[in-house]
C-alpha cells in the first residue's frame, strides 16, 4: 500500500471514531456528517489502489460505484450505503437546525464501519496473501503430509481469538465482496507503472 492510500485510510479511521464520540455526545447531524466522510476518504483510498484518479470531490462517489460496484467486487448495498450517507451528510450540514434522529445517525455509523472495513481487507491483499502462504505447507517438504494434517485441527492462536486481527479479517462480516485474483493482478501492474 502507498502513502497516500495510507493517508486516506488513517484519515478515514479518524472520521471515523469522530463520528462515534459524536454519536455519543448526542450531535447526530455531525455524526453523519463525519460518518460520511470517513466513506468518502475510504472510497478514495479504495480508487488509488487500482489506479483510478478522480478530478473532483463529485466524481469519487461515482468512480467508486462504477469501478467496485458495478465491477462486482463490492455488492449493490454498498453504492447505496454511501449514496445514503451523501445525502444525509447533506441535509445535516445546511439544514438550520438538527435534522438526523439518533436511529439513522446509529445506522449511518454502523454502515460506514462495515464500508470502512471492508475497503481496508481490499486495500491490504497482498499482506493477506502472504499470511496465507506462510501458513500453508510447502509441497516440497518431507513433513508436508504432516503439516497438511496438523492444519485440519481447529486453529486456536491469537488471531482466532482476536476479532481485529488482520489474519481474522473476513469478508463475509463486510458489504465487500472477495477480491477477485484477476482483477487484483491488472491492479497491481496499473499501480506500480
Amino acid at each position: 500500500m502507498d502513502d497516500r492510500t495510507r493517508s486516506l485510510l488513517g484519515k478515514s479511521q479518524q472520521y471515523l471514531r469522530s463520528a462515534a464520540v459524536l454519536l455519543e455526545v448526542g450531535d447526530y447531524d455531525s455524526c453523519v456528517s463525519r460518518a460520511y466522510f470517513a466513506m468518502f476518504y475510504a472510497a478514495r483510498a479504495a480508487l488509488l489502489t487500482t489506479g483510478t484518479s478522480v478530478r473532483n470531490r463529485r466524481s469519487v462517489r461515482s468512480a467508486f460505484v462504477e469501478r467496485f460496484v458495478d465491477g462486482g467486487r463490492f455488492p449493490q448495498h454498498a453504492a447505496e450505503v454511501l449514496h445514503h450517507a451523501h445525502d444525509l451528510q447533506e441535509t445535516a450540514d445546511y439544514a438550520q437546525q438538527p435534522v438526523v434522529e439518533e436511529t439513522d445517525a446509529e445506522k449511518v455509523l454502523s454502515e460506514a464501519e462495515a464500508f470502512i472495513g471492508s475497503i481496508d481487507v481490499l486495500a491490504q491483499p497482498r499482506r493477506s496473501e502472504r499470511a496465507r502462504q506462510s501458513r500453508a505447507p510447502s509441497s516440497s517438504s518431507p513433513n508436508a503430509a504432516e503439516a497438511s494434517a496438523a492444519r485440519t485441527e481447529p486453529e486456536t492462536s491469537g488471531d482466532a481469538a482476536n476479532p481485529g486481527s488482520e489474519a481474522n479479517d473476513s469478508e463475509d462480516s463486510s458489504p465487500a465482496s472477495k477480491p477477485g485474483t484477476d482483477e487484483d493482478a491488472r491492479a497491481e501492474s496499473t499501480s506500480s507503472t
